[in-house]
């Protein structure tokens, strides 16, 4: 737990020193996160992780903004194609620390849908 928290607070820095650059108007942004995912289904456990790139659009105002981003990813596991997809909205409020740092408190509401085919061919 840890390696993980440290290797987050690692990558979250270089993005706390761009958004205290930020400036008010309409923005682009990319994400990358690592997403678990576990099935139970039919006596069966199917479970798999991956990477999860996001693009969310939004508006800065300054010392607020609002997003609306999306992800979608799809992986092919034996026979089981699983297509994991997901939108949400989020604001954020910045606090101005006159610091390289801008900490800010945010909340997100999103909606994800999993749909698995499966492939077997018939005996």
């Amino acid at each position: 737990m840890k390696k993980l928290l440290t290797a987050l607070t690692v990558l979250a820095l270089p993005a706390a020193a761009f958004a205290a650059d930020s400036q008010p108007g309409v923005y682009v942004q990319g994400d990358v996160g690592v997403a678990s995912v576990s099935i139970h289904a039919d006596g069966e456990t199917l479970r798999g992780s991956d990477f999860i790139p996001r693009v969310s659009v939004g508006y800065d105002t300054g010392d607020m903004r609002i997003a609306a981003d999306y992800y979608r990813i799809r992986d092919k596991n034996d026979d089981v194609t699983a297509t994991l997809q997901g939108a949400g909205v989020a604001v954020i409020k910045d606090f101005n620390t006159n610091s390289i740092v801008k900490p800010y408190v945010g909340a997100r509401l999103g909606l994800n849908r999993l749909k698995a085919e499966d492939y077997k061919k018939p005996k």
